[in-house]
């Protein structure tokens, strides 16, 4: 059996300075659970690379056109998280590692459609969860709402580079991505991550509106009040 080996290359821009980010593709068998957050989160972001041969948990393909106005309900009784995602957009779900464990919980993801045979990255959705540790590493540009909590938001570019060894091959994607932001009352921090393209981010950024606009928490908070609101009376 052949392998290909590709070597990916990170470099992201903010604020005026960018750093260099390596993804592994190798996990050593003894890591612990914060490694395995972090393994989950790259695995996540290497199935969006296309022309992949990878095999990712609980995968649900429907093809179709890249857009459309049919929409599936995706729900999570763990975290209490509701979302609407395009019918024909592949879902990705991974099993829960617990924020008691790991300083995030990537949950689920939602990749476009392939748009043709040579295509090198898919637009995806990723939620994930966070503790308040790692939640404070975020840096806000913009306030704005998510599941009608207050939240933030931040658009920043990024360069991917895709070295194929096998083929000696480079390929240089400029990548867009937004990440939205809540903290509900327990302190668990709910990222929503859009990363594209640049060429191709305008295009899919309705469908992706539309997707947080869907999203609803359970307010455990507000459940809470109303019950003990009941209790008094």
């Amino acid at each position: 059996m052949s392998c290909s080996l590709i070597s990916i290359t990170l470099l992201v821009f903010s604020s005026g300075f960018y750093f260099l980010s390596s993804i592994a593709l190798a996990t050593p068998s003894s890591y612990n659970f914060g490694q395995q957050a972090n393994t989950k989160t790259t695995n996540a972001e290497l199935a969006s690379i296309g022309n992949r041969n990878y095999s990712s948990p609980q995968k649900h393909l429907i093809k179709g056109p890249s857009l459309t106005n049919a929409f599936a309900t995706y729900e999570n009784p763990t975290y209490g998280i509701t979302i609407k995602y395009p019918y024909n957009w592949e879902k990705i779900e991974y099993p829960s590692i617990g924020l008691s464990a790991a300083v995030s919980d990537l949950i689920v993801n939602f990749e476009a459609p392939v748009v043709n045979a040579s295509d090198h990255w898919r637009e995806h959705l990723m939620i994930q969860v966070l503790n308040q540790a790692q939640a404070k590493k975020l840096i806000p540009q913009n306030e704005t709402t998510l599941g009608g909590m207050h939240a933030y938001k931040r658009v920043e570019n990024s360069t991917m580079e895709i070295s194929n060894l096998d083929t000696n091959t480079q390929t240089k994607l400029d990548l867009k991505t937004m990440d939205v932001w809540t903290t509900n009352c327990n302190g668990n921090t709910y990222l929503l991550t859009y990363k594209a393209v640049n060429s191709r981010y305008a295009y899919y950024l309705p469908t992706i509106q539309k997707m947080l606009d869907s999203l609803k928490i359970a307010d455990d908070c507000v459940n809470q009040q109303s019950q003990l609101s009941r209790a008094t009376h």
